[in-house]
């Protein structure tokens, strides 16, 4: 077992005794392990006990979580069209699925659905008025300044798994041989709909930075 604190080095005893971190899984002392938060990202629903030093990244993201996920999850409308025809744009309602692993965009008129698996976008772009050519662009761009035009989404379609003796790794090359598609989301006409949308573009800017950056809290 371990002897004494990770942070302060005390001495673990009768009167200072062991409490562990249920983000980090270190071992404190009661001082530096003080805090009890709600750890939605591990399932904790009820306060548990957290270290000082990783009570500033659990706040972040439980404002994640209370703020950004339920925008998400709500959806906006966004006018949305394959790339390179972004002339033949529909309004669509784009939400995350209620398991978190789906965009779902549906067609407002025909109700027909898109499903872009959140683990097939390979590039995320988010335009601005004065954006150059539409083209890729790594995720995860700064939105701290200026005004959003919409956002552009890179994807591979999932292969089906057809056959068992493909294996997995057969499959892995399969995608990353497929070509990308690439859709156009751009913020809808209607004012009271595009603040919703450019809402939505943050808060999904924000859930791709702490899918790919899973030690690192949104900003």
């Amino acid at each position: 077992q371990t002897a004494d604190c990770w942070r302060c080095r005390s001495k673990f005893d009768f009167i200072t005794r062991r409490h562990h971190c249920r983000r980090c899984g270190r071992v404190y002392c009661s001082n530096c392990c003080s805090r009890r938060l709600p750890l939605q990202r591990m399932c904790f629903v009820d306060p548990v006990r957290v270290c000082h030093d990783c009570s500033p990244a659990t706040l972040r993201e439980n404002d994640f979580y209370d703020r950004h996920l339920r925008l998400l999850l709500a959806g906006a409308h966004f006018l949305v069209s394959m790339v390179p025809d972004t002339s033949a744009a529909l309004l669509h309602c784009c939400r995350l699925s209620s398991d978190h692993r789906v965009l779902e965009l549906e067609n407002t008129q025909s109700k027909e659905c898109v499903e872009v698996p959140l683990a097939s976008i390979c590039t995320y772009r988010i335009l601005r008025p004065n954006s150059p050519s539409i083209t890729d662009s790594p995720r995860a761009v700064s939105v701290s300044d200026g005004g959003l035009s919409g956002v552009m989404l890179g994807y591979r379609p999932q292969a089906m798994n057809t056959s068992a003796a493909g294996g997995d790794g057969d499959q892995q090359q399969q995608e990353s041989d497929s070509p990308q598609t690439l859709l156009h989301m751009g913020l809808s006409p209607v004012p009271e709909a595009a603040a919703q949308g450019a809402l939505w573009i943050v808060a999904l800017n924000k859930a791709f930075r702490m899918i790919h950056s899973p030690d690192t809290s949104p900003d």
